[in-house]
């Protein structure tokens, strides 16, 4: 799912509360990364790469944010802090997984 088609899925299907709050986290996560991030899966890939882990989890994030300097790595703590942010309220494990269940929205309900 490109990042456009879940702005257009939160507009859309009028979601609301804590999943709202959960897809603009995501969407702020986004658009702090310091390079263009074309899709979801783009978006995994980069962390995956970045933090130098295949499961980006609560743990994983708040490790590299630990080794980070803020006027180098700014936009990637800023991010990376939306992202622990969109973790600890959803009680999902890991971004993968969190990233497979906004997928899923596309083919949903209401496409």
């Amino acid at each position: 799912m490109d990042i456009e088609q879940l702005m257009t899925v939160l507009e859309e299907r009028a979601i609301t509360g804590n999943d709202r709050k959960r897809v603009e986290l995501l969407l702020a996560a986004i658009n702090d990364w310091p390079t263009p991030v074309e899709s979801l899966n783009d978006f995994l890939s980069k962390l995956k790469s970045s933090l130098n882990a295949e499961e980006i989890t609560i743990e994983v994030v708040t490790d590299r944010v630990a080794d980070m300097t803020p006027g180098f790595d700014a936009w990637k703590m800023e991010s990376l802090s939306s992202l622990l942010e969109l973790l600890n309220m959803s009680g999902i494990a890991s971004l993968n997984q969190i990233i497979a269940n906004y997928q899923s929205l596309q083919y949903g309900k209401g496409r």
